[in-house]
């Protein structure tokens, strides 16, 4: 009986200890909470952004070319002889006023000629004089020769009646006959001189005529003597000087004018034709079909132009003007060739801001429109021909972009963007679309997107 109360207790000592255990596990188990979450909050990137807007652009395009002389005078001598002056600044690089006397050429020759021909022509006169007076003369002796000639015929008449009567004697009416065809010889005499007269005034004239040809030759031949400078300009390469000899034909110098300078630009075709509004481009378009206009009819008036050479250590720019556009192609770079010309003050060889434009310069020559409101963008904030923008909850997106041309910097778009858009312009790399941007507004780009658009400040 003992014993089996020992067991009995036995295991109740080992049931309690196991029961208390399940209990408190149980207890524990039903009153656990749940762990708390590590819920992190979505962080937004930072991005640098500018507003996208419609701005006045002022269309622009350069090309490039070698300035030569509007206007340019060669001085060949139309007379032989000894040069006997020369203007002290005929010289290679100096510059001459127009009517400036540049060459004196010996006119002994020239002299002698003209006096020549003076006598000759005061001769030729004098013998048109005397035929005034031989006509003038030949009319009276006529006068009288026929007054004879009336008076001969009555007597002969009255002869021949006494003759026919034995009146008279055969040898006085054959001696008054002969005296009648004498004088009828007289009078035919005079009347055959005077018919003469009008072939040898004809003749003399003639004459004359050279003579004052020659007079006029020999007198230019003089004013050719003297060389003057038709207009103001540089004096090209000379070799002339005093006592030299020159032959007729022979080129002296050149002189080119400093005051208007032309330019040939090379500029792509395809930048010429977006300089104009489409506006323009149609009527263009239709007048060079029609060909109703001069091709500088058609430029004259739209484009604004600047001309920059490198003198020396620093750049001048001048304003300059379209006035064509050559028809042919450059035969090297296919480009439009379009003329300019610089207009300067030919008397200013050192202005305040540098000297003038001279021949032979190599010159930048930009080309303005008038400005047309488009939507710009930087050209840096193109990615393979997309953009990536902000939308109105500050995720990140992507568009394509039809554009129409670059400019510089500057990428004109045609589609894609409208105005107010924030479009992003640091690298977004790596960009997932839908993340959420914290956007940085760049001022400082945006200002400069603005006034490279405006063009101010280039070339001023």
């Amino acid at each position: 009986m003992k014993r089996s109360l020992k067991i009995v207790g036995r295991g109740l000592a080992f049931l309690v200890p196991v029961a208390l255990g399940v209990g408190l596990f149980v207890l524990l188990t039903g009153s656990r909470q749940d762990a708390p979450r590590d819920e992190r909050a979505e962080v937004a990137r930072k991005l640098r952004v500018i507003e996208v807007a419609a701005l006045p652009l002022v269309p622009r395009t350069e090309g490039f070319g070698v300035a030569s002389a509007d206007r340019t005078w060669r001085a060949i001598a139309q007379v032989g002889g000894r040069v006997v002056e020369i203007h002290p600044r005929l010289r290679s690089g100096s510059r001459v006023t127009e009517g400036a006397v540049l060459v004196k050429i010996d006119t002994t020759d020239v002299d002698i000629a003209i006096a020549s021909a003076k006598a000759e022509v005061a001769r030729l006169t004098g013998e048109l004089k005397k035929l005034d007076q031989q006509e003038i003369n030949n009319a009276s002796s006529l006068e009288i020769e026929q007054g004879i000639l009336e008076v001969l015929e009555g007597e002969t008449e009255r002869l021949e009646e006494l003759f026919q009567k034995d009146a008279s004697s055969r040898v006085a009416y054959e001696q008054s006959q002969r005296s009648l065809l004498a004088q009828r010889q007289v009078a035919l005499g005079i009347e055959n001189s005077t018919a003469l007269l009008p072939l040898e005034r004809v003749t003399t004239e003639a004459q004359l005529d050279g003579a004052n040809a020659s007079l006029a030759q020999a007198e230019r031949d003089l004013e050719f003597c003297t060389i003057r400078a038709p207009f103001a300009g540089s004096v090209g390469t000379t070799t002339v000087e005093v006592e030299q000899y020159v032959s007729s034909n022979e080129e002296l110098f050149e002189v080119s004018s400093d005051a208007t300078l032309r330019i040939d630009a090379a500029i792509p075709q395809d930048q010429v034709f977006r300089l104009l509004g489409e506006a323009e481009r149609s009527a263009i378009s239709k007048m060079v079909q029609n060909r109703t206009q001069e091709t500088s009819e058609l430029v004259e008036g739209l484009f604004e132009v600047r001309v920059s050479a490198q003198i020396g250590s620093f750049e001048r720019v001048w304003p300059g003007k379209v006035v064509g556009v050559r028809e042919a192609l450059d035969e090297q770079t296919r480009a439009l060739l379009m003329t300019v010309v610089v207009e300067q003050d030919p008397g200013a060889r050192l202005a305040e801001d540098g000297p003038p434009l001279s021949a032979g310069s190599f010159c930048r020559v930009e080309i303005r429109a008038a400005p047309r409101e488009v939507i710009v963008i930087p050209r840096s904030a193109l990615r393979d021909g997309d953009a990536f923008w902000i939308d109105g909850e500050n995720r990140l997106r992507r568009t394509p972009l039809d554009i129409e041309f670059h400019q510089g910097e500057l990428s004109v778009v045609r589609s894609g963007l409208e105005a107010g858009a924030q479009l992003v312009v640091s690298d977004a790399t790596p960009a997932i679309e839908g993340e959420l941007i914290d956007p940085v507004l760049d001022a400082a780009l945006t200002a400069a997107v603005a006034q490279e658009a405006s063009g101010v400040g280039e070339d001023q």
